[in-house]
């Protein structure tokens, strides 16, 4: 017979349970208060931070377009989460930004999410792909959006997009973490600490437009896609 809950307190009942804590001294009941609220807040309000040994590339959504495989999927998401890893742990060196611009390497984060994936996203990403036809411009859908446009397997693509993208600080510098550029705007997306998921889409517009669109999108955005008072990309 399944043991009863309530006597692991020395109880038979919730009733008991409450009584026996409202029995205890003040001291006790407000102990047991606080670790019960530090328990459900640990269980539900805290979104996975970057970790270690994180598993970057967990999918747990099904229900995506056929604009590409789980395969891919997983490295979009993986790549993602290992630039964000390295920022998070404070191991992006800007050695030789090309204009002399900025610091040597990005601080530590003290909170960083690890990126989910989302089939939603996905589809908004697709979509929009086939709107742009490669053409290099933004939407305006209320979501962080990044765009790269060559001519590669699917698999290169992912690897290669993040890559580039993730290089603009790199390249260009950074005075502070609150210093924005639009040479850095992909970028910044990428390592923008509340953004908690991604979706990615692949779409082929034609040898001549430049072979295929890759778009992802990112919620929650990053400030360099909206007007609101300017926040760090990643919180220090």
């Amino acid at each position: 017979m399944p043991q009863n809950p309530f006597s692991l307190l020395g109880c038979d009942s919730v009733t008991d349970t409450y009584d026996g804590i409202r029995n205890q001294p003040l001291k006790v009941q407000i102990g047991i208060v606080v670790i019960a609220a530090l328990l459900g807040f640990l269980a539900i309000g805290i979104p996975p931070l970057i970790r270690p040994s994180s598993n970057f590339d967990e999918l747990t959504e099904s229900g995506c377009t056929d604009s590409i495989t789980d395969e891919v999927r997983q490295a979009f998401l993986r790549y993602h989460n290992r630039e964000r890893s390295i920022v998070a742990k404070g191991n992006y060196d800007m050695p030789s930004p090309r204009d002399g611009y900025g610091m040597p390497r990005l601080p530590p984060a003290k909170r960083m999410y690890q990126l989910k994936y989302n089939c939603s996203l996905e589809k908004s990403a697709l979509k929009w792909s086939k709107i742009a036809l490669c053409d290099i411009r933004h939407s305006d859908w209320g979501v962080g959006e990044n765009l790269y446009v060559t001519d590669a397997d699917n698999m290169a693509l992912a690897r290669g997009s993040v890559k580039k993208w993730v290089r603009e600080i790199k390249d260009w510098g950074a005075k502070s973490v609150m210093d924005f550029r639009a040479a850095t705007a992909h970028a910044s997306q990428i390592f923008w600490a509340d953004t908690t998921t991604v979706g990615c889409a692949i779409y082929f517009c034609g040898l001549s437009r430049g072979g295929k669109m890759v778009t992802c999108h990112y919620y929650p955005q990053q400030f360099g896609r909206v007007l609101k008072k300017p926040k760090q990309y990643v919180e220090y």
